[in-house]
């Protein structure tokens, strides 16, 4: 068949476009990428219906996100709502336009002592694996006690006039101010507002909250340890020191009956407490004494025995990095003193200076020599027995000023010119042999060097820290 596209044919059909002696390349070459075009357009087609179904797909995920996101939404509020509906409600003043909400407080839940006292078994057992498998158990634990008790929390509400609040914290009446935060905006525009609390300990609340309110038959006279420390965290919290001053001395001096003397005899928990109550309601005494304890008996810093216990207590960093600094500084000074006795002993020099009367005088030397290397190796002996060697090194993980001190107290050292002595070998006699013996004494020499370090743990003055704060 003749090619209708010949040039032939187009010169007869369009002689003006195609005159005689002309090529139509363009016109072969225009066919030709109309047929490339033809041939690519299904899969110009193909990338089309490929991107839409990708589009598709991701609207498809788009909506079933959200569709979920609604659902989490819905299913929260309806808990909320639930929540709500079983809440314990508290009226303060029938009035009140400040709904407080609170979260009962957790009873029956795991301590940290205990997952911490699982976690002590473990580093002793460690070699075997079971150590690791007890702290994995004693999280596990804890974190279930956890989300149990998460839900099983029953909301507390409690209806408060703002005003009252207001009037007597600094703090409420910012975060009320319309200006400054949410529930300002809320109580400008409707007249009341809910301000949820989760933190705060109901039972503390609720007796802050009669004070304020003036329902002092309702306000206890005594209090037990731990409500007396949530009291004193909420008081620091809302600035609440002038309200319930009456009643927190009140507390305090029913509760002073159990004032704690050491931390080896009341614990790590009661000290706290005492430190926490003792500096918000500002007992300078109480405070000296407490800050004493830890300078002296604690064995890692004051912040890492915070956060393993049960509270968050408001004390500032000043107050623990100073306590801090105090029980390094001590520590320092007593490892100092042990190390300069055993490095005095290493030398060449001979500490010993006995002159046994039954030795030559060529034979003392060697005697001097037997009774320093005798007392040097009961001196490690001594120190390892006690884990003080290797000498532990800062920050003394471990170890507290008073057990280094009682531990130098306890060192057993014999020496040669004791065994001479006791084995029927007459010493120097009379004032040299009083003088003899005391080279030997070292502990006591220790001691000495001791006495003022431990002098100088005498506690924090309340009063330098609460000006150099601003709290005065």
């Amino acid at each position: 068949m003749t090619n209708p596209f010949h040039p032939r044919f187009l010169r007869a059909l369009f002689p003006q476009q195609f005159p005689e002696g002309h090529t139509s390349k363009s016109s072969t070459q225009g066919h030709r990428n109309k047929r490339v075009k033809y041939i690519h357009e299904p899969s110009h087609e193909e990338e089309i219906i490929e991107t839409y179904d990708s589009i598709e797909g991701e609207d498809a995920e788009d909506r079933e996100e959200d569709e979920n996101q609604l659902r989490l939404e819905h299913k929260s509020c309806a808990k909320a709502m639930m929540r709500r509906k079983m809440a314990e409600r508290v009226t303060i003043d029938p009035d009140g336009d400040l709904l407080l909400i609170l979260n009962e407080r957790k009873r029956d839940s795991v301590s940290k002592r205990k997952i911490g006292g699982m976690e002590m078994v473990a580093t002793t057992v460690d070699d075997s694996g079971l150590g690791m498998r007890l702290s994995e158990m004693g999280n596990e634990i804890a974190e279930k006690e956890k989300e149990k008790n998460k839900k099983e929390l029953k909301e507390i509400h409690m209806l408060v006039s703002s005003k009252h609040m207001v009037l007597v914290s600094p703090v409420f009446k910012a975060m009320l101010q319309w200006s400054n935060f949410k529930e300002g905006y809320a109580m400008k525009a409707h007249g009341k507002v809910e301000v949820p609390l989760p933190d705060d300990d109901p039972d503390a609340m609720r007796i802050l909250v009669d004070i304020v309110h003036c329902h002092h038959k309702d306000v206890p006279r005594k209090v037990k340890l731990g409500l007396l420390t949530h009291l004193a965290i909420l008081v620091d919290k809302y600035r609440l020191h002038e309200a319930v001053q009456i009643y927190s001395d009140m507390w305090i001096s029913q509760a002073k009956k159990k004032f704690p003397s050491s931390m080896a005899e009341d614990g790590i928990e009661v000290c706290l407490q005492w430190l926490c109550i003792s500096w918000v309601f500002e007992k300078a005494r109480d405070f000296t004494s407490l800050t004493r304890i830890f300078q002296q008996e604690s064995t890692t810093s004051l912040a890492e025995m915070i956060r393993d216990s049960n509270w968050d207590i408001p004390v500032p960093s000043s107050v623990i990095e100073n306590i801090e600094q105090d029980r390094i500084r001590a520590l320092d000074e007593a490892i100092s003193a042990l190390r300069d006795t055993i490095e005095n002993y290493q030398t060449s020099t001979l500490v010993c200076r006995g002159r046994p009367s039954h030795l030559s005088a060529e034979q003392v030397p060697q005697h001097n020599k037997q009774c320093d290397a005798m007392v040097l190796g009961m001196l490690i002996k001594e120190a390892i027995y006690h884990n003080l060697y290797p000498l532990p090194e800062a920050p003394y993980t471990g170890h507290s000023f008073i057990s280094i001190y009682d531990s130098f107290q306890n060192f057993e050292i014999t020496n040669a010119c004791e065994v001479v002595k006791m084995c029927g070998g007459s010493g120097a006699g009379g004032k040299r042999e009083k003088e003899e013996m005391d080279i030997h004494a070292f502990g006591d020499g220790l001691m000495d060097l001791l006495e003022p370090v431990e002098e100088s743990l005498s506690g924090l003055d309340m009063g330098g820290f609460k000006v150099s704060l601003g709290l005065v």
